[in-house]
């Protein structure tokens, strides 16, 4: 893998650490106003939905690169405080293509700004799923975590990935650090560096080491309970849900 990305990015931009290094943000600190001088400036709100979130990506109703997803607010559920992101199978026409399944995908409305951001969150149960959280800037992203279930609904690996001025690079997380009720994923998410926490591990870190510019000033999450595309012509799939408890950003000073 070093070898790889030594010559996908040179050393000068990137690097690879040890992983499964503990947390440098100490879970305790999450329910302070500071961590490491970081201020909390959002908690996730759904009484605020219709202000922070728009139903699907944002831009459009279905998905042109495939035919098996389109988006919509059915698959949306605010419910106990929590934001409920379901799948489920319901053909809709749109330009006279037939889109299968509805898959609850919601992007942030409101833009924030380079920090540390955690999401707890219960990954979806089901087949041929790619459930994703995903931080965007300018034309550039981080996939903060990405999972793939196969046909018979096991996960067959989770991912992280950075995708910056036309290049990226990911890295397989190891299942064993996914819990199966909620999960605590952390994403330090600067211009300086990237880091990826999953319940308090850090997983991945990416150094920009030529100081070059990654992201522009403004940041949106898109999280999203979506199949993969082999379900395409499948009908009938049980419905799943991923179910995001909270959201909180942490500013950088």
């Amino acid at each position: 893998m070093f070898k790889f990305l030594k010559k996908l990015f040179g050393l000068e931009t990137i690097k690879e650490t040890v992983k499964s290094v503990k947390s440098i943000v100490p879970s305790k600190k999450m329910e302070l106003d500071l961590v490491n001088d970081f201020r909390r400036n959002y908690v996730m709100d759904v009484t605020k939905f219709e202000k922070d979130w728009v139903a699907g990506t944002g831009l459009d109703s279905f998905d042109t690169n495939i035919n098996h997803e389109w988006f919509g607010a059915e698959s949306i559920e605010l419910k106990d405080g929590k934001m409920l992101l379901h799948t489920k199978y319901s053909p809709k026409s749109f330009n006279g293509i037939t889109y299968e399944y509805c898959s609850g995908i919601v992007t942030s409305k409101r833009l924030l700004l380079h920090g540390y951001y955690e999401f707890h969150v219960t990954l979806p149960k089901g087949i041929l799923l790619d459930p994703f959280i995903k931080l965007s800037s300018g034309d550039n992203s981080v996939t903060v975590l990405k999972g793939f279930s196969d046909d018979g609904g096991e996960y067959q690996r989770f991912e992280t990935m950075i995708q910056v001025n036309g290049t990226y690079a990911e890295k397989n997380i190891k299942s064993s650090l996914i819990n199966d009720g909620e999960n605590k994923i952390g994403c330090l998410f600067t211009n300086d560096k990237v880091e990826v926490y999953v319940n308090d591990v850090l997983v991945k870190e990416y150094v920009n080491k030529d100081g070059e510019k990654w992201f522009d000033e403004k940041v949106t999450i898109t999280m999203s309970n979506s199949h993969r595309s082999d379900i395409e012509y499948q009908r009938n799939v049980e419905s799943t849900t991923m179910e995001i408890s909270n959201i909180i950003f942490f500013r950088k000073p």
